[in-house]
């Protein structure tokens, strides 16, 4: 019928507008994918350990300032 013929001429740009086209094809991991936890481990060891060293510093800087202003 004119109204499906209208409907698939007005639906052809948007079709072809998303067209989506393989490049290469998909491939099957033999091992399964999982997070490095000793490499997370020692990132989070390292990173806590200078978020103490900094907190630190800045606890003796902070008591410091406190000092001098009250002498």
């Amino acid at each position: 019928s004119l109204a499906k013929q209208h409907q698939a001429a007005r639906l052809a740009p948007a079709e072809a507008a998303y067209s989506i086209r393989v490049i290469e094809q998909p491939v099957v991991l033999t091992k399964p994918v999982a997070p490095n936890r000793k490499l997370i481990v020692a990132l989070s060891g390292v990173l806590g350990l200078f978020a103490g060293v900094f907190g630190a510093l800045i606890a003796a800087f902070a008591e410091g300032r406190r000092q001098k202003g009250t002498a």
